[in-house]
């Protein structure tokens, strides 16, 4: 028999699932003929089968140089070589198999993922840029400067940090963002900061810092003019301010000073400092961001120094606010006793606030909700009250519901999947809520395995709106660990989101236009609108089993939605915003320096 037939025979005894009819057929056709590439591949993907990794392999590889252009045997060989964490061999394998298979797009996509693993040696971007990650960029892809040392255009004072070394061009620097901003008619920024790392003992560079623009509550957290700021000596004139001092911490409180007389900012997306060392905050500096906030009429209960930032609590008034929390539910019983449990758990440990709990029961069927609701309604204390809508789901429509039978004077829309701990969150999203320049008020929402799924969102990152740091670890360094600090952000998410009741109202709630997604997309881009900021506080770290009731992947909502949002808001969503660094990657969530976008690594 001639060894295409048999080869043929042997592929068909595979489908089916007849491995030792098929082996006997692809080894007949090698046999028979010449090296047969596609029997060579089938004979490899049997050995895996049968955990004969070192012979599939072996298989693999005689299959890719009879018949190179088949690819399907360089990728069968890629995935082996990558199993045993052989990165450039498999990334070779990789481009090979993408070579010959240029309809199948997700092979080119794996070749680029591995070619970023054969550089890192096996480490991810999408897990924080590790220390590896951050040596190769600053060996391959960070600007060098262009001369040697240039100094400030005239007119302009630096001050830093004495042990902190700066990029030799910073003056060049300075003067092409001063150009770009004439060009664009902007006028001249009155104060000037930019990027940082750390240096080791020996001076090698760690721990890059790509700061975001300016952000009230993320300075407050963590200040960064400490290494470095540039400062336009005549605004500093005309507002009477003095020299700035050389002691550190009266260095520090005259930067706070400045901040106060309002000066116009802008950020140099660009490493210029490197500071030796960790930077420790002292009560003395709490002490001083104390000061600066109360003259600006913030009412803090707490400053204290934590590492290299601060952990800041707002003063809550004498007679305890009253938080009305709405729940809407359709059955799901499991997820909704966990959900007012974890409530009962954070009034507990609130005692600052009182809390008004009303469930909007969309259309339950099950008896285990009925018998729930009813024992929760009659619980003493925290008492529940529903409020019946058995209508087509509206997630919009069923929390503007209760938002208009509530009473308290905040209000917070809480999904039925979310879990609150046993500590003081709900008093800490009040804090902030409370505050005039404040708002929607979000929370750091975590996956089951612990990582983020929500710690603010960002508009133009990623495939649009996106969560930044999805996916890290709640404990990750990225950004000197900013998801673990207050922090603003231009959007936070409808699943755990605390407002002043009145003010919701008076924005209109939220549009039932967008019955499922982005209308707290849209709430939060008509607060900040009208020039409300959205944060997250520190301290407030709940789960999140995100899509428990509904199968994102099949909704039929999301496309009409974003297509509705796209068209309401394209200035907006088209923006890059202040939040999120200008040296950071738009296209990753992981806060990976944009250069790293031109290798293409996924």
């Amino acid at each position: 028999m001639a060894a295409d037939a048999l080869y043929q025979q042997g592929r068909e005894a595979f489908d089916r699932g007849e491995v030792e009819r098929a082996e006997a057929l692809l080894w007949a056709c090698l046999a028979a003929g010449p090296p047969h590439g596609a029997a060579l591949h089938y004979l490899g993907l049997l050995r895996r089968r049968q955990g004969r990794t070192a012979e599939a392999l072996a298989l693999q590889r005689a299959s890719g140089r009879v018949h190179p252009q088949l690819g399907w045997n360089w990728l069968a060989a890629a995935e082996l070589l990558e199993q045993q964490g052989r990165w450039g061999a498999a990334a070779d394998a990789f481009r090979r198999a993408a070579m010959a298979l240029p309809a199948e797009p997700w092979v080119g996509l794996r070749w680029k993922e591995l070619e970023g693993l054969a550089a890192l040696r096996g480490e991810r971007l999408a897990r924080g840029l590790s220390g590896r990650a951050y040596r190769l960029w600053l060996r391959r892809l960070e600007q060098r400067p262009a001369a040697g040392f240039t100094p400030l255009p005239a007119g302009w004072r630096l001050l830093r940090d004495p042990h902190c070394q700066l990029r030799p061009d910073l003056g060049a620097l300075l003067a092409t963002l001063l150009d770009e901003a004439a060009a664009r008619g902007e006028a001249e920024p009155d104060l000037v900061y930019g990027d940082e790392d750390r240096l080791e003992s020996g001076g090698r560079r760690w721990d890059p810092w790509f700061k975001p623009g300016w952000v009230p509550e993320s300075f407050w957290a963590t200040p960064w003019l400490d290494s470095h700021s540039l400062w336009r000596q005549a605004w500093l004139d005309a507002r009477g301010l003095p020299p700035p001092p050389a002691e550190p911490l009266a260095r520090f409180a005259w930067q706070l000073q400045a901040l106060e007389a309002g000066p116009r900012i802008a950020h140099l997306p660009q490493i210029v400092a490197h500071r030796p060392g960790q930077a420790t905050t002292t009560a003395a500096t709490a002490a001083e961001l104390a000061h600066h906030l109360g003259r600006q009429g913030e009412r803090l209960a707490l400053v204290s120094a934590d590492g290299d930032g601060y952990r800041l609590q707002w003063a809550l008034p004498a007679a305890p606010p009253l938080i009305s929390v709405v729940v809407p539910t359709r059955d799901r019983p499991d997820l909704l006793a966990r959900c007012l449990e974890g409530l009962r758990q954070g009034a507990a440990a609130s005692p600052q606030v009182r809390l008004e709990p009303w469930v909007v029961d969309n259309g339950s069927r099950l008896q285990a909700t009925a018998d729930l609701l009813q024992c929760w309604q009659q619980r003493p204390g925290l008492r529940l009250q529903v409020l019946e809508r058995d209508e087509p789901f509206n997630w919009s429509r069923l929390n503007n519901a209760g938002a208009r039978v509530a009473r308290g004077e905040l209000l917070l829309c809480l999904n039925n999947d979310v879990l609150g701990p046993a500590t003081p969150w709900l008093a800490r999203l009040a804090g902030q809520a409370l505050r005039p320049a404040v708002g929607a008020v979000g929370a750091v929402l975590l996956h089951a395995d612990g990582t983020i799924q929500h710690a603010g969102v960002v508009t133009g990152l990623g495939s649009g709106c996106e969560h930044p740091y999805r996916h890290l670890p709640e404990q990750h360094g990225v950004h000197r660990g900013r998801s673990r600090r207050l922090t603003g952000w231009g959007l936070v998410t409808g699943a755990c989101l605390m407002l002043r009741r009145e003010l919701f109202l008076a924005s209109g709630g939220f549009d039932p236009a967008f019955p499922v997604e982005y209308n707290d997309v849209d709430l939060c881009l008509r607060l900040g609108a009208a020039g409300y900021r959205q944060l997250v506080p520190d301290g407030v770290v709940l789960r999140h089993d995100e899509a428990s009731t509904r199968d994102v992947k099949r909704s039929a909502t999301a496309l009409p939605a974003r297509e509705r949002i796209e068209q309401r808001w394209p200035a907006a969503l088209a923006g890059e915003g202040p939040w999120w660094p200008a040296a950071s990657s738009r296209r990753h969530l992981d806060g990976r320096p944009r250069a790293f976008d031109a290798l293409g690594w996924t």
